[in-house]
């Protein structure tokens, strides 16, 4: 929404409470173009649910706004939107061409149609408009000109009767409706019934039926015929004077207010309003305030404002107690910075001159034009002072007093402020805050000049301790002490515009409890005559110190001030020394007053007028009203979202837990009370902070990322006066993620045992490696020593076998040879005496020759080194006899042909033969070797206990 309307609504609504009872005060306008709500020109209805939100029926379908914000709700199959009725904040019932239906709110606070025409349409339903809706406990009424039909919430039906009607009003519990062209009927149980003496409103058009001033009666308001007023029996008219108007602006519709007056709207001479008896209060129009003269249709809200639906955008009506609002379209007087009575009339001092009104007219309703200006004041005019019963105007060119018969005397020629009668000791004198110097102005009317201050002056005061205060128009302010006759200044003193002194650069003066104190920067100074030095006001500015950009304190009676800031208007009630109250002022616009130059001019006792740029308003400081304190604010809808862009929205209604895949959350809100101006969000997520947020008027708060936990989430509305409601409070839940969940930390437990597990296993792997290596080492070390041991051992036994096998083949040989020595000298010198020599030489050598025990030795050594060498041989040639085994084990032995015979006491033939023999049962050919393949046959066969040995 464009911040123009939105700062508008801000000053001019501020906590609005209306009246209970009629009032003459004009009410404040606020306008807005289609610029403002982003759509069609036309409205043409408009209503406020429950919860404060706005609708109105556009051209381009249904309007929504919630205090913030405009949205726009486009139908399916028609655009213009003709009637509204709201059942509540999440059901909205719309009419328009040949279309009615209803709008439900969804979680995300968006509304979605329905469409609740019938599928069987009745003939006269084509080209139609559904131009009323009314909520009735047996449902609601959809009305055209061609029939009403009613919706019970499941289905939709068409009510008898086949007559051609107008509109459909209601008339307390039961409703009324014209035929065109003919009488009014009352409907009473879905049939019609003709009101007596209603025939005479058969040439006009009955728009309007409002409940009448006394119990029982109505008032009906006619398009071309005015207002009558109905009894029960017979139709009397009503209000003729008003009835004259509206039938020159031709009537279109009507309400009757809370406070009990009434409002007529019209095709082309705007808003009426007018009080129980009739008589006109106010004229609203685009001669003065309204944006446009075709008013379509009125609503009151939960604040007892109005809002009017115009052929060209919306205005909304402000009826504030004790505030009658004159601010004009077509204000043509210029800024105001002043006003007073004299003389009948209302004057008002403005940067175009000084104009005045007949007061009388005020209580009517004046136009622009009324305002005429007062000749020979044309330009700027800044005050009127009143002294002595006569009238001084402060001017650009200088004071003239104003005479009774509106004359002129001119009293000086030099431009300025204001006048302003002091009392300096027994003494009182009237100087002139002019645009330079200082000037005193005598009983006689004659201006001095007073010297010994060569600036201008913007605002006089005078303190009990004989101290004239000047304030300059741009910097600080004077503390001036004055000569006897009042026409010089002896001694002065600067505080504030750079005098280094540390207060701003900027003061104002105001007096309080007789005594002098200065504003600037929201903070409030007073001069203590003791110590002669300025210091802060602790009673004032403990008052103040949640208020901001306070722009002037003016007083209007004793002890009591109006205090103008840059967001609203207070009262307050100060001693000037020990107490002081604060009250905020409802209905009272700031944005219209001349920034720099706020003024309110005291009419009387009881009443003031706000100064503005286009107008002012009449302001009783009794009446006024404060306004009640922020309600709790809406929430709209809970849209909670995850990293991949996924989303989901919530029903607040109920308890809502969120899943941890969705945990940035986005709560949206708006204000209760609708179209209140200025008023602000803060927010907070308890457990997660604990601090209020910065305010602003988004309507919405984002917590991205939550971690896992119970949270609630709080929102508080504030006002422009700086009070804040109780917070709306919703609790809700981000769920444990999956990776955080008991079965989760399960998961991770066994993964974790697992795991170590795992790594154990490896651990002991490897160290049962590392061990089985080292047992491997040690018994690589073991069996090399065990095998160098064998290998020495079998080295040994092959030695000693050889040895044995050598010393016995050469022992043989010896004998052998010894016998073939004897045996050859025998037989060439042997006798019979040598003979027996012989013999026991011969048997002796036998004795020696014992082959069987050589072999039994021979045996005993060849086993302990091929200890499963028989058994093999056996086993794989069971043939062998005793001499093939002994031969075989002497060819493994290595041993020659020769020396085998030796030891086998054999010949070498008896050897071949045996070795060819052997060869035979072995089943050698002649291409493998007999020696190698014996040398080889036990380790070919040997097994692991032999490998061992």
């Amino acid at each position: 929404m464009p911040i123009k309307f939105l700062y508008s609504l801000f000053c001019l609504l501020t906590g609005v409470l209306s009246a209970m009872s009629s009032r003459a005060a004009g009410p404040g306008v606020i306008n807005l173009l289609p610029s403002d709500y982003r759509a069609a020109n036309k409205n043409w209805a408009v209503a406020e649910d429950d919860a404060g939100t706005l609708y109105a029926g556009n051209d381009k379908g249904l309007l929504e706004f919630d205090g913030l914000q405009w949205r726009l709700y486009e139908l399916p199959r028609a655009s213009i939107v003709r009637s509204v009725a709201p059942l509540s904040h999440d059901v909205i019932f719309t009419g328009g061409f040949e279309e009615f239906g209803r709008w439900d709110r969804d979680a995300s606070g968006a509304l979605r149609y329905t469409s609740l025409v019938p599928a069987q349409r009745n003939p006269r339903f084509s080209d139609s408009d559904f131009w009323k809706i009314y909520i009735t406990p047996q449902g609601v009424l959809f009305q055209s000109f061609h029939g009403i039909y009613l919706y019970d919430y499941e289905r939709v039906r068409r009510l008898t009767g086949e007559m051609n009607m107008l509109f459909l009003l209601r008339a307390g519990d039961e409703f009324w409706v014209q035929e065109m062209g003919g009488p009014l009927y009352r409907m009473r149980q879905e049939s019609f019934e003709r009101l007596p003496d209603s025939e005479r409103f058969s040439t006009t058009t009955v728009r309007v039926l409002l409940p009448g001033p006394h119990e029982g009666e109505w008032i009906v308001g006619t398009g071309t015929d005015g207002l009558w007023r109905y009894d029960g029996e017979r139709f009397t008219p009503w209000s003729p004077a008003l009835s004259e108007r509206l039938r020159r602006d031709e009537l279109n519709c009507g309400i009757r207010t809370s406070r009990g007056t009434y409002l007529f709207g019209t095709l082309f001479g705007g808003l009426y309003e007018a009080g129980a008896d009739g008589r006109l209060l106010a004229v609203l129009s685009t001669e003065n305030r309204l944006l446009n003269n075709s008013v379509m249709a009125l609503a009151e809200d939960a604040q007892q404002n109005v809002w009017a639906a115009l052929d060209r955008g919306l205005s909304l009506l402000l009826f504030c107690e004790g505030v009658d609002y004159h601010t004009y379209n077509k204000w043509a007087a210029g800024s105001l910075y002043d006003a007073c009575r004299w003389q009948g009339k209302l004057l008002l001092a403005t940067n175009q001159g000084v104009f005045a009104v007949d007061e009388s007219r005020l209580a009517t309703g004046v136009d622009p034009s009324d305002f005429r200006p007062v000749a020979g004041l044309s330009g700027q005019a800044w005050s009127f002072d009143l002294l002595d019963g006569r009238l001084y105007v402060s001017h650009n060119t200088g004071v003239t007093e104003l005479r009774p018969d509106f004359s002129l005397v001119r009293r000086s020629d030099m431009g300025g402020y204001g006048l302003r009668r002091v009392k300096l000791g027994e003494k009182s004198r009237t100087y002139y805050a002019s645009y330079y110097k200082l000037r005193l102005l005598d009983d006689d009317g004659t201006m001095h000049e007073v010297d010994g201050l060569d600036e201008s002056v913007y605002r006089i005061e005078a303190d009990y301790m004989r101290n004239l205060w000047l304030e300059h128009p741009s910097k600080g302010v004077y503390r001036c002490r004055m000569s006897d006759d009042g026409r010089r200044i002896e001694e002065r003193t600067l505080y504030g515009g750079g005098a280094g002194d540390g207060l701003p650069y900027k003061l104002h003066l105001l007096r309080v409890g007789g005594r002098v104190a200065l504003m600037g920067d929201d903070r409030f100074f007073r001069y203590n005559e003791y110590t002669d030095c300025i210091e802060a006001d602790t009673v004032l500015d403990a008052a103040f110190r949640t208020v901001e950009d306070i722009r002037r304190v003016i007083p209007y009676a004793d002890e009591r001030f109006w205090v103008i800031t840059g967001s609203g208007v207070w009262k307050l009630r100060y001693d000037g020394r020990r107490s002081a109250e604060l009250t905020p002022c409802a209905g009272i616009p700031v944005d219209n007053m001349i920034y720099g130059y706020e003024q309110v001019a005291r009419l009387d006792d009881s009443t003031c007028l706000f100064c503005g740029d286009n107008g002012f308003e009449l302001v009783s400081s009794q009446a006024v009203e404060i306004p009640p304190p922020p309600i709790p604010p809406l929430l709209e809808s809970l849209r909670a979202s995850g990293r991949r862009g996924d989303e989901a929205w919530y029903d607040l209604s109920a308890a809502v837990e969120i899943p941890h895949q969705r945990n940035s959350v986005t709560f949206r809100y708006a204000p209760r009370r609708g179209a209140v101006p200025g008023l602000r969000f803060r927010h907070r997520l308890t457990g997660m902070e604990s601090t209020w947020s910065e305010s602003d008027r988004t309507g919405t708060a984002d917590y991205a990322r939550l971690p896992q936990g119970r949270y609630t989430f709080e929102v508080a509305v504030g006002d422009v006066f700086g009070r804040w409601s109780e917070p709306a409070r919703f609790p809700f839940v981000v769920l444990t993620p999956w990776y955080a969940t008991g079965w989760a930390y399960a998961g991770y437990v066994l993964l974790l045992a697992f795991t170590f597990y795992c790594l154990w296993l490896l651990v002991m792997r490897f160290y049962r490696r590392r061990y089985l290596r080292r047992l491997r080492l040690q018994e690589i070390v073991a069996l090399r020593r065990a095998n160098r041991e064998l290998t020495r051992q079998i080295e040994t036994r092959d030695a000693e076998i050889v040895a044995q096998s050598s010393t016995l083949i050469g022992r043989n040989e010896i004998i052998l040879r010894l016998r073939d020595m004897v045996n050859e000298f025998q037989q060439k010198q042997g006798s019979r005496t040598t003979a027996p020599l012989w013999q026991k030489v011969n048997a002796y050598v036998s004795s020696k020759l014992d082959t069987e025990s050589d072999w039994t030795l021979f045996l005993i050594k060849f086993e302990q080194k091929h200890s499963s060498y028989f058994r093999i041989m056996k086993e794989r040639f069971p043939d062998l006899t005793t001499s093939d085994l002994r031969l075989s084990a002497c060819l493994k032995m290595n041993l020659c042909t020769k020396e085998i015979a030796s030891l086998m006491s054999l010949s070498v033939r008896a050897v071949e033969n045996g070795r060819y023999r052997l060869r035979k049962k072995l089943g050698l050919t002649s291409a493998q070797n007999l020696n190698e393949f014996l040398l080889h046959i036990d380790s070919q066969e040997s097994g692991p206990e032999d490998d061992e040995k």
